[in-house]
């Protein structure tokens, strides 16, 4: 087994049961939350095998926003030590090719917008607001569901009474 698979799976499996036990949480609960059973998430938090993307993202989601990003940022900096984590900017026609290519149909025109997943606020002060909407493609494979992931962060500016005007949107893949 390739070792960023065996990593892969004890850091996830132990930050999985660090957030359960820092929540109250039963096994059942947070096998309700991911939409898993019971025995399928104890496998996962002993690090059985590594959760496919929609119980990850709904791991994300029950972080919450800062915690779930420091979980993103420690995983990558575990995996690359001193290299920072590379969002590549796309535009909307590289994603959809992107997408393309990942759905192994060059034909395909999804929507992917269909398909957003987890929302954080990244940044906020006085002025600013910047945003992250993650979004998940689904592709049913015989063996099982995989997801392509990519995030649009947009970036907001508070007006004097509080409402959001937005100035830039970006799409990223990694």
């Amino acid at each position: 087994m390739h070792m960023d698979t065996i990593f892969a799976r004890e850091f996830i499996s132990s930050r999985m049961r660090s957030t359960r036990l820092a929540r109250h949480a039963t096994k059942q609960a947070m096998s309700q939350v991911l939409h898993i059973d019971p025995h399928s998430y104890a496998d996962l938090e002993n690090g059985v095998y590594c959760p496919s993307g929609p119980p990850l993202l709904l791991l994300l989601d029950y972080m919450g926003g800062s915690a779930a990003l420091e979980l993103i940022h420690a995983f990558h900096t575990a995996l690359h030590p001193g290299e920072p984590p590379a969002a590549r900017e796309v535009t909307q026609e590289q994603l959809r090719e992107q997408i393309a290519v990942w759905l192994e149909d060059e034909s395909a025109q999804e929507d992917w917008s269909m398909y957003p997943a987890v929302q954080y606020d990244v940044f906020e002060d006085g002025s600013k607001l910047v945003s992250r909407l993650y979004y998940i493609v689904p592709k049913l494979t015989p063996l099982r569901l995989e997801c392509f992931v990519f995030f649009e962060e947009s970036t907001f500016h508070k007006d004097p009474s509080g409402d959001l005007i937005l100035t830039s949107s970006r799409l990223y893949i990694q």
